[in-house]
């Protein structure tokens, strides 16, 4: 009688050590630099219509500049957490992309608000 429940503990042990947590996850660096579209070039010949300057001294500007009557540049300050970047506006009252998530690969970040998705990557290695 007392055999099945230790079968039943012993199978449930095994069980759990089948499971592994894999390796622990890399934290990656956000560097501060400008991110935009590598491969746009508007009639003014600047480069993305979308970008975002990640300063050293934790201030950005973001620019958005895809609709003609909704042109959009905030400026503030960023902090880092982990692989995520908050950018808090002192401008105030526009809305824009404030979440942002560092890309495995480390050159690109992404954002998404709602069913809008933004990438950019670090300009400097688009030359």
């Amino acid at each position: 009688m007392k055999k099945i429940p230790f079968i039943l503990f012993l199978s449930g042990l095994m069980a759990m050590m089948s499971f592994t947590s894999g390796e622990p996850s890399k934290t990656l660096i956000i560097k501060a630099g400008t991110y935009g579209s590598c491969g746009y070039v508007d009639a003014n010949k600047q480069t993305g219509k979308i970008e975002l300057k990640l300063h050293e001294d934790h201030t950005f500007q973001y620019t958005n500049h895809i609709g003609p009557s909704k042109k959009v540049d905030i400026q503030g300050i960023w902090k880092a957490k982990g692989n995520n970047i908050r950018l808090e506006s002192t401008d105030g009252g526009k809305s824009f992309h404030q979440s942002w998530r560092l890309d495995s690969n480390e050159k690109c970040i992404k954002s998404r608000k709602g069913l809008y998705f933004i990438r950019l990557c670090s300009l400097e290695d688009c030359k």
